[in-house]
């Protein structure tokens, strides 16, 4: 997993350590946390979000920036979850929007390069 080095490291320069759902005036978009992936502290997880093309990415990051519940290496998988990030454009029309995931917590796709998004406008809170 030479990629994850990078998005792990990335991750802890950047992200800000806050649990999801704590602040309710940041959006957030919602994904599907598939799979625990790393004990490292507070724990690593693996997160799917499918964007309007149909495209699958798949995000690391440690646990707290998905979900505000407890989870763990032996809890059922998928679950729900959410990346915090910032609404650059809404194309009300086609019910779109372009997220940035890359502010406030430093959620980057695997490929540690993309943050931006087409996503469902219904997969976006306010």
């Amino acid at each position: 997993m030479a990629g994850f080095g990078a998005v792990f490291q990335l991750s802890l320069t950047l992200a800000s350590g806050l649990q999801a759902g704590h602040y309710s005036s940041v959006p957030e978009v919602t994904c599907e946390i598939v799979r625990w992936i790393d004990d490292w502290n507070p724990g690593w997880v693996e997160a799917r979000l499918i964007d309007v093309e149909g495209t699958t990415w798949m995000v690391c990051d440690k646990e707290p920036i998905f979900s505000s519940d407890s989870l763990g290496p032996d809890s059922t998988y998928p679950v729900a979850g959410v990346i915090r990030c910032q609404i650059v454009e809404e194309v009300r029309l086609r019910c779109v929007t372009v997220i940035d995931t890359v502010d406030p917590d430093g959620v980057t796709a695997v490929d540690g390069l993309t943050s931006r998004f087409r996503v469902p406008s219904r997969l976006v809170t306010r």
